[in-house]
């Protein structure tokens, strides 16, 4: 049900939906229920913004409407389901009658909060990602994470429970005791898409961030000897100290600790994984091969061996979860496949030089703004045709 929702509401955002999705979609509405309509408008704002939105005080102004619709005193009061079906269907009708995301809100204003001023935008441009996720629980379920703030049951039997904070996800225990003796393992996967990034809280504390086009699979509570996830993509991590080691198990390696931060990157398409350590100790496994690194070392698997730098860059490789690109001597392919996770873009690769770049920006402006401080070097030029970007040089 979630991927038909999506879908019709991508289809929506883009003005392509048929006489037969309209009616089904008018339908779902009906039968709704709040849970639904909250998902569906955290959804929908995810995709409009995608689709329509382009400069950053225009993604700050979508986020500010919503959150004054969701925060305004009556919503608190009964009807509160029927502020947010009537806020969704405006939504939807005004975009199945081809209107702009601005007419498609409604307005409300807090005493405390000043008027919410209409920004341009334009077509031509793509905005930088936001905090959304994809929670899959054990039974299979999935939950629709954003910027906005409700508990979520995780697993019912054992009393743990999900705080969404606003693009974290916090595990706690409910605290009853008396679930304790009967735990069993339980797994959720959060997965974050293209031009989406997310935080998580693990059961024992310790912290995750997660950056675009990742996934971290991991116990809802751990029990026995061991602390284990499963990551795909690119994550830091701030291990809460345990006497129970901690074992992040990815694509070519296992990485164990017992309490420190570090980086891992291990996109497929990168070819190398590597893990950055920040401080602590952490012993990498590859095969019958072990090493430990110490603070300001960096581990790479290439060609099936692990190689140690000892002097690594350390802001660069955390520079993602502190908001920049930065870009160290970094040929163009892969600073067009950060571009590409982060903004959700479509590179041509067919005739991109083997060109390096020096030089740092903040992951909160509009790709263009990117694209254009790569062109100062005089070395290449973009053509932005909605998301697709060819390189010209």
């Amino acid at each position: 049900m979630n991927q038909e929702l999506i879908t019709i509401l991508n289809k929506f955002a883009l003005g392509q939906t048929t006489a037969e999705e309209n009616d089904f979609f008018n339908k779902w509405l009906q039968a709704a229920n709040e849970a639904d309509y909250e998902m569906v408008l955290d959804l929908y704002q995810s995709i409009l913004v995608q689709n329509s939105y382009t400069e950053d005080q225009d993604l700050v102004l979508l986020q500010k409407i919503t959150q004054s619709i969701l925060d305004y005193p009556e919503y608190e009061r009964k009807p509160k389901v029927n502020m947010v079906r009537n806020f969704a269907r405006i939504a939807v009708a005004a975009a199945l009658i081809g209107s702009t995301i601005l007419t498609a809100l409604w307005y409300y204003e807090k005493p405390t909060s000043g008027l919410v001023e209409k920004q341009a935008f334009h077509k031509n441009d793509v905005v930088p990602g936001t905090n959304k996720a994809v929670l899959t629980l054990s039974n299979g379920s999935q939950v629709l994470l954003s910027n906005s703030k409700r508990d979520i049951v995780l697993d019912d039997k054992n009393g743990v429970i999900g705080k969404n904070r606003g693009g974290q996800l916090i595990y706690t225990r409910s605290g009853n005791s008396a679930r304790r003796n009967t735990i069993t393992n339980v797994y959720n996967t959060i997965m974050t898409p293209r031009a989406g990034q997310y935080q998580v809280v693990l059961s024992d504390g310790t912290k995750v961030w997660l950056n675009a086009e990742s996934s971290i699979k991991f116990p809802v509570t751990f029990i026995g000897s061991k602390r284990e996830v499963e990551l795909t993509g690119e994550a830091y991590f701030e291990v809460t100290k345990s006497p129970k080691p901690f074992r992040v198990i990815s694509r070519e390696q296992a990485v164990e600790v017992l309490g420190t931060h570090f980086n891992i990157n291990t996109y497929p398409e990168e070819n190398i994984t590597k893990t950055t350590l920040l401080e602590g100790a952490v012993k990498i496994t590859k095969g019958l091969e072990k090493i430990q690194l110490r603070p300001g070392q960096e581990s790479k698997i290439v060609n099936g061996r692990i190689e140690v730098t000892d002097d690594a860059d350390i802001q660069a490789a955390i520079a993602w979860k502190n908001g920049e690109f930065q870009f160290n001597d970094t040929d163009l392919k892969s600073i067009m496949r950060q571009l590409e996770r982060w903004y959700d873009l479509d590179v041509n690769y067919a005739d991109i030089p083997a060109t390096r770049f020096n030089g740092s920006i903040s992951r909160n402006v509009n790709v263009s703004k990117v694209l254009k401080m790569l062109e100062l070097t005089g070395k290449i030029h973009f053509k932005l045709d909605g998301r697709r970007v060819s390189i010209m040089h």
